[in-house]
């Protein structure tokens, strides 16, 4: 799920012994990572927050910026899972139907999907659906559900496998956590979210 920290981990311990350093590669967009470097020596523990940054791992080194990652540096980079992928789709009031609307935006998930298998990842699709806190709880949960199966449907009739536990309702459960009022009509939490690991 952390690139980042897949890098960082990789750069420090993949060759054993042999490293005596950590390397911070490029991280998420937006995303702010950072490692902590604990030295054995008693005041030397350090921060690497800078991407494309390194960090001596003897003495009481300060991270040093690098001019460009090392070929392996770049190597692993490129062998990293694809990011996060993220999609939307929007309901109407009380209804699981999905709109024709949102149709070829199925069809850009279904790519993303394919594109990841064929690239040789394993895959995980989480489908979670939400309403608005207008309704009852129960109703609400009942057609959070609906909608994430609604998705879920379409996925797997594209061929895609998706796990049961994967198919979550949320039902008003977020809308009520943002501070929205009991009983508000909101059409920003009718919604389902897609989430390709």
């Amino acid at each position: 799920m952390i690139r980042v920290a897949t890098a960082l981990t990789a750069m420090a311990f993949l060759a054993g012994c042999a490293t005596d350093r950590v390397t911070l590669l490029d991280n998420e967009d937006n995303a702010k990572q950072f490692a902590v470097a604990n030295i054995t020596n008693p005041g030397c523990e350090r921060e690497i927050t800078t991407e494309n940054s390194e960090l001596r791992l003897h003495g009481c080194a300060k991270p040093r910026t690098l001019a460009k990652p090392r070929p392996n540096d770049a190597r692993l980079m490129t062998n990293l899972p694809p990011r996060v992928a993220t999609s939307r789709l929007m309901f109407e009031t009380g209804e699981s139907g999905i709109l024709p609307k949102h149709l070829a935006e199925l069809d850009r998930l279904s790519r993303e999907i394919a594109d990841r298998k064929e690239k040789g990842f394993d895959t995980q699709v989480e489908v979670l659906g939400f309403t608005d806190s207008e309704g009852s709880e129960s109703r609400n949960l009942e057609i959070s559900l609906a909608r994430a199966h609604a998705v879920a449907s379409q996925l797997r009739s594209r061929g895609f496998e998706i796990a049961d536990l994967d198919i979550i309702g949320r039902g008003e459960f977020e809308a009520l956590a943002n501070g929205r009022p009991d009983e508000l009509a909101n059409p920003d939490y009718r919604r389902v979210d897609v989430v390709v690991r």
